[in-house]
């Protein structure tokens, strides 16, 4: 089984370095957490474990894919509670592409000196929102009055995949369905929106609530979508059906 290589701190802010052996980075960070550990780094003791699928042998940096494969990675490293610092040292760590490697290293000093990563520029207005995607490979944002627009940009190249108009307002928030293939939106004219995050394309507009919809938020499952609004009511809309 692989062994990890670990610096936690527990609640009294007491420090630990340590290994264990876990099944995979995952499952590794699920061993602190479960100890009320929080995870400071984490990574793969040197020759224990190869990531399947991750295993660069080019000469130059990643291509699409592979950075497909790190962004999903990383969101699911996030998502087990491992700091974005300790998420990219451990990928970093797995690969085998030395000037990808080296690229991975400089992100991780970049977020250690808090420089930004990425600029995405787009928006005529200011940001009400931002919400990523579940794979981590899309990242949804939503603007102010005037610009009453929703945006999807992909996370690898920091490029706009698609302007999402149609409301008639601010856009409040936005939430990403469970499988990651639709957006839903809440907006200052009243209504929520739904739209499929691959064509970028409306699908459906739910009317009801008398005042602004302030948040948007889908169950686990995907079938229900929540809105709340300055009405002073929540609502629940059949997200399959749009209603």
């Amino acid at each position: 089984m692989p062994t990890y290589r670990y610096e936690s701190k527990n609640a009294q802010g007491k420090v630990t370095a340590g290994v264990l052996s876990a099944a995979n980075l995952g499952a590794a960070s699920e061993q602190l957490r479960a100890r009320g550990e929080y995870i400071l780094s984490l990574a793969p003791v040197d020759g224990a474990t190869k990531k399947k699928g991750f295993s660069l042998n080019i000469s130059f940096g990643p291509g699409q894919k592979d950075v497909q494969i790190f962004t999903s990675q990383l969101a699911v490293m996030i998502r087990a509670g491992i700091s974005i610092r300790a998420a990219i040292e451990g990928i970093a760590d797995q690969t085998e592409n030395p000037k990808f490697k080296d690229m991975l290293v400089q992100m991780k000093r970049d977020v250690e000196s808090g420089k930004p990563l990425r600029q995405l520029i787009g928006h005529t207005q200011g940001i009400n929102s931002v919400a990523f995607s579940p794979d981590g490979t899309q990242v949804a944002t939503s603007s102010q009055i005037g610009d009453n627009s929703a945006r999807l940009w992909d996370v690898a190249t920091g490029k706009e995949r698609a302007t999402l108009q149609g409301h008639r307002s601010f856009v409040h928030s936005v939430a990403f369905s469970p499988d990651g293939k639709s957006l839903a939106s809440a907006s200052g004219d009243n209504t929520v929106k739904l739209w499929v995050v691959a064509s970028g394309k409306e699908r459906a507009s739910l009317r009801g609530h008398s005042d602004f919809v302030t948040s948007v938020a889908f169950s686990p499952d995907g079938k229900t979508l929540a809105s709340a609004s300055a009405d002073r009511t929540i609502r629940f809309w059949d997200a399959k059906l749009g209603k």
